[in-house]
């Protein structure tokens, strides 16, 4: 199944279980990365890409971009902050 069937095929499930219409729309992100570092650091980079920030399932921030240059900006104008592509999970 190609992915603009699959939209339209959640789109619709989406529509039928909850009674609201809505739709997906594509968004020009391609990579997510975990943001680590002095909580003080984080909440300042934080703060200061708001429009690149989300939150994953457990609550720990993740920057959205989509271009490498973004994440090569953030490693030199924040070196205290590190960005990771895989977040490591304590079991």
């Amino acid at each position: 199944m190609s992915l603009a069937r699959c939209t339209e095929v959640l789109a619709s499930r989406i529509e039928l279980n909850t009674a609201c219409p809505g739709g997906l729309t594509q968004a020009n992100l391609l990579s997510a990365r975990w943001v680590h570092g002095p909580r003080d650091k984080v909440e300042a980079f934080a703060a200061a890409n708001k429009q690149h920030m989300a939150e994953d399932n457990d609550g720990d921030p993740v920057y959205l971009t989509r271009l490498q240059w973004d994440i090569d900006r953030v490693a030199r104008d924040y070196p205290d902050v590190q960005l990771s592509a895989t977040k490591e999970l304590m079991v």
